[in-house]
């Protein structure tokens, strides 16, 4: 979602990119990178990291427990219109 809201305020030829596996060039301007980290009891951490010439921003969720999500995702159906009897 993160990486949509991005592309759609950059130029409309911005590409994803997943992982790096075998490529150490310097990334394109118009890539967005993306990669998954798995690992350990992790069940939720989410990492969105703007890096810079000298400089990084990081903006992080991490959820303990899937008992977080869950309550998400059933609050977000209370809001949305078409999941709702009329």
């Amino acid at each position: 979602m993160i990486a949509n809201a991005m592309k759609d305020v950059l130029s409309a030829d911005t590409d994803f990119v997943y992982g790096r596996s075998g490529n150490d060039a310097k990334r394109d301007n118009k890539e967005i990178g993306i990669h998954a980290v798995r690992g350990g009891t992790i069940v939720g951490q989410h990492d969105v990291i703007f890096a810079g010439i000298d400089e990084v921003i990081e903006i992080k969720h991490t959820a303990a427990s899937k008992r977080v999500l869950l309550r998400r995702h059933s609050a977000a159906r209370l809001w949305q219109p078409w999941t709702r009897a009329i």
